[in-house]
């Protein structure tokens, strides 16, 4: 993934989250100059808050070589001595010296057992090698190797392959790890869903979820059962917008969904809202309208109504579908503003040190109160460079003020904008320079 560039300072005037570092860790930057979180925690840096000197010199100060000598005779060992003696007791006296007291605390610590201990594999169906309470090693512990059943003087236990068996000093005991999850779906480890792994006939379906053709019919209602029933034909008929009127009793938003998904070939736009989305209050004859489907007939692929050939649109207040044509259906809807730059080429100077205008992205300071600009540069070189930029303005009563950044390679394009709104660049001297392209579109706000 690529990394995002921040061309303008970072202000936050909120908290900031590193979720993929470790809590409560200093901060430091890596060999590559990324943040990371490192191995001091924030406990430890707490143990030099106030210091006002260098550490090491306090420890430094601390180190006398009265508190050597008086070591010494404490433990009755030299100093720099590596061998303090052959340790033997099995106690500590109350009134031992430092010596005398690691003396007793190695053996007792030599003569505890290993808490647990692999002891090779057992097989359950013949009891080999044979086990019984009361005999053997603390902390032993078998592998099954087969499943089997065995009473080891307690009663039956039942065993299956891969199960352990382990010697608490007493009795033996059963460590049971067969009956977690093999696998699912083939996958061990931390599976997630993928296509394929269920189907419609193993899903539980709820009052909301649509899987049959039958609960679909039920749910625009029993008129859907034979859709032939309704005339779904229109025609190109003078006035341009036409319509079907509904029997009543039917769900007239999902019928209208219903006929746009099934008797033509459209993309589906929902409008919500009072203002129905952007649409004129009336359109032709119809009036508060819902749901419009977009007829992409013809060859060229459509996704919304800027292109369509034909629409629908599903009348609330007729309880009615009615058909109109592609322009009548746009003049109701404010699809811009007035600000709004559709996308522009502009052809860069190479080494361009003093800020140059970029033609064509400028904002009218009069009518524009903010914008957001996607531009891509394109430079041909010995190297060629490819860099996104998004550009956030506003303008504050008259002077314009905006932040950058960007994602790509890092083209040498830096953009500032004038205080009347004019977008400005300048460039670096780019080796082999052939030609390189700014393209640019804009949205708005006015005031």
């Amino acid at each position: 993934m690529a990394n995002k560039k921040f061309k303008s300072k970072i202000q936050a005037d909120a908290g900031v989250l590193i979720t993929s570092e470790t809590a409560s860790r200093a901060l430091v930057l890596d060999g590559s100059g990324n943040v990371i979180s490192s191995a001091t925690t924030a406990t430890e840096i707490g143990y030099v808050s106030g210091v006002t000197s260098s550490v090491q010199d306090q420890l430094d100060a601390k180190a006398d070589a009265s508190d050597v000598t008086a070591l010494v005779t404490l433990s009755g060992v030299a100093a720099g001595e590596t061998d303090l003696g052959t340790f033997s007791g099995s106690i500590i006296p109350d009134d031992s010296d430092i010596k005398e007291a690691l003396q007793a605390l190695e053996t007792e610590i030599e003569g505890l057992p290993s808490p647990f201990f692999y002891a090779g594999t057992w097989a359950a169906s013949t009891n080999t090698p044979t086990l019984a309470d009361g005999v053997g090693t603390s902390g032993a512990v078998y592998y099954v190797s087969d499943a089997g059943t065995v009473d080891f003087g307690a009663g039956d236990i039942v065993f299956a392959a891969g199960d352990r068996v382990v010697y608490n000093g007493t009795t033996w005991d059963k460590w049971d790890t067969t009956d977690a999850v093999a696998s699912v779906f083939g996958r061990v480890g931390a599976v997630t869903a993928q296509s394929g792994d269920y189907n419609t006939s193993q899903v539980t379906e709820n009052t909301n979820l649509y899987f049959t053709d039958e609960r679909a019919q039920d749910a625009v209602g029993t008129i859907l059962v034979d859709s032939s029933s309704i005339d779904f034909t229109y025609t190109d008929a003078t006035p341009s917008i036409t319509a079907v009127v509904l029997p009543a009793g039917v769900d007239h938003d999902a019928l209208a969904n219903f006929v746009a998904n099934e008797h033509i070939d459209h993309s589906t736009v929902v409008l919500s809202g009072a203002t129905n989305g952007g649409i004129a209050t009336t359109i032709g004859d119809i009036t508060a309208s819902r749901s419009i489907s977009v007829d992409i007939t013809n060859a060229v692929a459509e996704t919304s109504a800027d292109n369509a050939d034909l629409i629908l649109i599903y009348d609330n207040s007729a309880t009615a579908i009615r058909k109109m044509t592609r322009s009548n259906f746009l003049s109701g809807i404010a699809i811009s503003s007035a600000g709004d730059i559709n996308e522009t080429p502009f052809s860069l100077a190479n080494n361009q040190a003093a800020a140059a205008d970029v033609t064509g992205l400028a904002f009218a300071a009069a009518s524009v109160r903010g914008f957001k600009v996607l531009a891509s540069v394109e430079i041909d070189a010995t190297t060629d460079t490819y860099e996104t930029f998004e550009l956030v303005g506003v303008n504050k009563n008259g002077s314009f003020d905006m932040a950058v950044e960007s994602v790509g390679d890092d083209s040498g394009i830096v953009f500032t904008v004038t205080s009347a709104g004019q977008v400005q660049y300048t460039s670096t001297n780019n080796a082999g320079f052939v030609d390189g392209t700014i393209r640019f579109r804009a949205i708005t706000t006015n005031f």
